[in-house]
């Protein structure tokens, strides 16, 4: 979170240019959280009820099975399938 911070603190350009896409992206630190995101995917979060951010900053889907796939890919994706 701290590393992605500081760069969109450094970055606005890049962080300002994230909002013009068309779809929403959103960066996650090592622990699940938010640690940025773009107009879309704020707006999608609020729209649906599909995922949200709790009270901590962790994504979290509504559906179990979605959040364990979830859970799954980011855990292959941080380990490597270890």
């Amino acid at each position: 979170g701290r590393p992605a911070a500081r760069l969109a603190s450094e970055h606005r350009s890049l962080v300002a240019a994230m909002d013009h896409l068309r779809i929403g992206v959103c960066i996650l630190d090592r622990e699940r959280r938010v640690a940025l995101s773009n107009a879309e995917f704020q707006r999608q979060q609020e729209a649906y009820c599909a995922f949200r951010t709790d009270s901590s900053g962790h994504l979290q889907f509504a559906d179990s099975t979605s959040q364990q796939r979830f859970i799954s890919l980011f855990d292959d994706a941080l380990y490597h399938g270890f």
